[in-house]
């Protein structure tokens, strides 16, 4: 095991240096692990922290179904299954999801039964752009994943999560618009974004009204509006998304994708907690 950790750590590194995009890194790893680990399907998903997909790699899944699902099938798993998946080391579904559950979940029933998956292993985490993660699924009854992939995905993760954590930071960087980006697509005032852009550097109601010579009150209002263009409800929500936000305006979102959305809000709020 040591010689093949050691060889996929080393491939890791080689492709996060000479990939020109988190897509271009995602394809090629999934393509270079898939005889190792042994699997059928794969995907990575990078997520808001509003919970909304800005991008999906996946290897016999469709991509564009996973943008569009892939908050959905998050908002269906308990507090409990969702805590888990997003533990340090990844977690197979079988520990974690009861079999007389799955026929209620939509991930299942849409994604998995149809290309015949019956086991998958899966981990998601806290990045600075936002929340990443992985899923590899293997097809038949007879090759669940074994304590040998297992481990192995264990040992090869910190750099796996390193990477994507890295290319995603670059893709944001590279993003002209993305220090505005927020303001555009919720349509703010341009005294909402002055607000806004002052919350986000950590000032109280208080402090913004002495700062912009408007009452408390006016603040307040402010503040509301940007939330409810925003769709968030705490000033947490609201920061975390101007991170992420796409120039271009959603349409509303589901009650998957907000509940999505809130979970990755709490654990982007405990994680900055306990820096």
């Amino acid at each position: 095991m040591p010689d093949a950790v050691d060889r996929v750590n080393a491939t890791i590194t080689e492709l996060a240096l000479v990939s020109a995009s988190l897509g271009d890194f995602e394809r090629e790893l999934l393509q270079r692990l898939q005889p190792v680990i042994g699997f059928e399907t794969a995907c990575a998903v990078w997520s808001g922290f509003d919970g909304a997909v800005r991008h999906v790699t996946a290897l016999h899944y469709g991509e564009a179904q996973l943008r569009r699902d892939f908050p959905r099938f998050m908002g269906e798993l308990s507090e409990a299954e969702m805590a888990r998946f997003a533990a340090p080391e990844a977690a197979l579904d079988a520990e974690v999801i009861a079999p007389a559950r799955r026929d209620r979940l939509a991930v299942y029933r849409e994604l998995l039964v149809p290309l015949g998956v019956s086991s998958f292993v899966t981990n998601v985490w806290h990045a600075r752009p936002g929340c990443l993660g992985f899923h590899f699924g293997r097809a038949g009854r007879a090759r669940p994943f074994g304590a040998r992939e297992l481990d192995l995905l264990r040992r090869i993760a910190p750099g796996m999560k390193l990477a994507q954590a890295f290319l995603a930071s670059e893709h944001l960087a590279r993003d002209a618009d993305a220090r505005d980006a927020w303001a555009d697509a919720w349509g703010l005032s341009a005294r909402e974004r002055d607000v806004v852009r002052l919350v986000a550097r950590g000032l109280r109601n208080a402090e913004i009204a002495e700062l912009l010579r408007v009452s408390p009150n006016t603040v307040r209002n402010h503040l509301a509006a940007a939330f409810r263009k925003a769709d968030v409800t705490t000033r947490t929500e609201l920061v975390a998304l101007m991170a992420t936000a796409d120039p271009i305006e959603r349409p509303g979102r589901g009650r998957g994708e907000r509940r999505w959305g809130a979970h990755v809000a709490r654990l982007h709020a405990s994680r900055l907690a306990g820096l």
